[in-house]
């Protein structure tokens, strides 16, 4: 891996911070105010953080030998049993990155929030999440981190693509729990008590081909004041979630829109396209990982302690891989999602007919939010995996179909904005 070249990388991601400037507003929505403005160039210079963050990291561990020393460590400490040596060593290592990265945490998810009034939640609340997240990561990475490194040594010439493939039912598996299992473990999720509002989402998830989902609130406003709506789980794990915060800042045609939107997710298998997306970026990495590991392992052998990719020791290299793959495919990635949520506001539009509440809500939520409707190119291509609020506005004054076929419309029949 080629240090000064990583360096060069981040630097150029912060320079693009810099100079990204506002792109052409549509004029259909209001101009973002100034707190709106800072908070937006703040989430920018924190994003750049992360991503220096996730390149510094794994490169001092693997320079300063630290790595290779504590690899030595839990395999001594293991009795040189291979798998629980490897599991003591992704838990060291996901403790040091959680530690290392915890300052930056609080601040940006933190005081960063509660600064600009997004945050609600108590110093104990971002705690107890914290460390519920944090047990999550070690439970997760000591059971899956044997996974590449057995296929190291039983099939070291095709262990990436093995290893990929391995990963591809543990993502749907996650898919299928975390709804029942991980998301109650931070919020509450309670039957929605407004039994009209529930038999009009009903209705509108049997027009949408949803049968037999649980229609919950979530209690977002223990820790954020923003509004929003999911559609989580798969087969039997399916749930229409609405968050209280939505229920408090929208009218009854505003929530609906809003739930068709996340409905268009759910009918239109996006589900699975993400577990695609997320099983690529792992084969590239790892695909990566066995190009270059090898030649940059003989080239730092002396510095890194350990001389072969199946050295338990080398997993910040595996991380540094995958955090060089994401930040690189990042705009593409974005662009593939930002059409994803394009084609549900359609679905969204489609199902209700209600451009003028669509309207009203992007307004909201641009407010509460403090989202700056026209970002620039920086913004756009690495941080934004949904469309724009004027690129939505622009969609919304166009699209309306319906008015030209009046015969079966249904909803309120408005023309967008």
């Amino acid at each position: 891996m080629n240090v000064g070249l990583n360096v060069r990388l981040l630097f150029l991601v912060l320079v693009l911070c810099l100079v990204s400037e506002p792109g052409f507003a549509s004029g259909l929505l209001p101009e973002a105010s100034a707190q709106a403005i800072h908070y937006q160039n703040s989430q920018d210079w924190f994003w750049c953080a992360d991503q220096a963050m996730g390149f510094v990291i794994p490169l001092v561990v693997l320079f300063s030998g630290l790595g290779n020393r504590i690899a030595q460590g839990c395999i001594h400490l293991s009795g040189n049993r291979r798998l629980l040596g490897i599991a003591l060593f992704a838990i060291a290592y996901a403790t040091i990155d959680f530690s290392l990265n915890l300052p930056l945490a609080f601040w940006e998810g933190y005081a960063n929030e509660h600064h600009y009034g997004l945050g609600t939640d108590s110093p104990g609340q971002w705690v107890k999440g914290q460390l519920i997240g944090l047990i999550i990561r070690l439970i997760t990475v000591s059971v899956l981190t044997w996974v590449p490194y057995s296929f190291m040594q039983a099939a070291p010439r095709r262990w990436w693509l093995w290893t990929a493939l391995t990963f591809v039912p543990l993502f749907i598996f996650t898919h299928l729990v975390s709804p029942l299992w991980i998301a109650p473990l931070t919020n509450k999720f309670e039957p929605l008590s407004d039994k009209r509002l529930e038999a009009r989402i009903s209705s509108l998830a049997t027009r949408a081909g949803i049968v037999g989902a649980a229609i919950l609130v979530k209690d977002q406003s223990q820790t954020s004041t923003l509004p929003n709506a999911q559609v989580r789980g798969i087969f039997a794990t399916k749930r229409i979630i609405i968050f209280d915060t939505m229920v408090g800042q929208t009218n009854e045609r505003e929530l609906l829109v809003v739930v068709a939107h996340e409905m268009g997710h759910y009918v239109a298998a996006d589900v699975w396209k993400i577990i695609a997306l997320q099983s690529g970026l792992i084969l590239l990495a790892l695909w990566l990982t066995h190009l270059l590991g090898p030649a940059a392992i003989r080239r730092f052998e002396s510095r890194w302690g350990f001389g072969s990719l199946s050295n338990i020791a080398s997993l910040p290299l595996l991380y540094l891989a995958f955090n060089l793959v994401v930040l690189a495919t990042t705009p593409a990635i974005n662009a593939f999602i930002r059409s994803i949520e394009h084609h549900a506001d359609r679905f969204a539009l489609d199902l209700t007919h209600d451009g003028e509440a669509a309207k009203t809500v992007i307004v909201k939520y641009a407010k509460v939010a403090l989202y700056v409707p026209d970002p620039g190119w920086f913004r756009k291509n690495f941080r934004m995996d949904h469309p724009s609020l004027d690129d939505r506005a622009r969609f919304l004054n166009t699209y309306h179909p319906w008015i030209h076929n009046p015969a079966g419309t249904e909803g309120h029949g408005t023309s967008g904005l």
